[in-house]
């Protein structure tokens, strides 16, 4: 099994809000209000959105051989040269849908792989060992 790991960058900036639900970001200053034009990290359902436009962008492709949360995007295969033939594929899609990788976050053709607390390799999924350390290492309570 081999994996590539995709991390997006400068996404949740690029999703533009419909012109007409722009006041709902309005704001108010000494020197007048503001709407904002694209997305915010502030807003309820920011992190809904973007979801639905990544599984969008990349619909054709989930469950096949890519996973995507959020900015993260994992990309496995047991051949290597198909492999490659689908890393070129979303990362042409992203192209498409104007979403750039931040280069020194993604990792191309390796072995093991860790996103989002869990741990993936040759036909395993595990806990990050990070992730479990503090409960594995709980102090029992010495008065209630």
């Amino acid at each position: 099994m081999v994996f590539t790991q995709l991390d997006l960058h400068r996404t949740y900036n690029l999703t533009w809000i419909k012109e007409a639900d722009e006041y709902k970001t309005a704001f108010e200053r000494r020197c007048g209000q503001f709407q904002l034009q694209v997305l915010p990290f502030g807003l309820t359902t920011t992190l809904a959105i973007f979801q639905l436009y990544i599984h969008d962008c990349l619909l054709q492709y989930i469950d096949d051989f890519a996973v995507c949360y959020h900015d993260d995007i994992l990309i496995s295969m047991a051949n290597d040269k198909e492999h490659e033939a689908q890393v070129h594929q979303v990362l042409q899609q992203l192209k498409e849908f104007g979403l750039q990788c931040k280069a020194m976050k993604c990792h191309f053709g390796i072995l093991e792989v860790s996103i989002v607390g869990f741990a993936f390799t040759q036909g395993q999924v595990g806990m990050e060992w990070d992730w479990i350390a503090t409960i594995e290492y709980w102090l029992t309570p010495k008065s209630v």
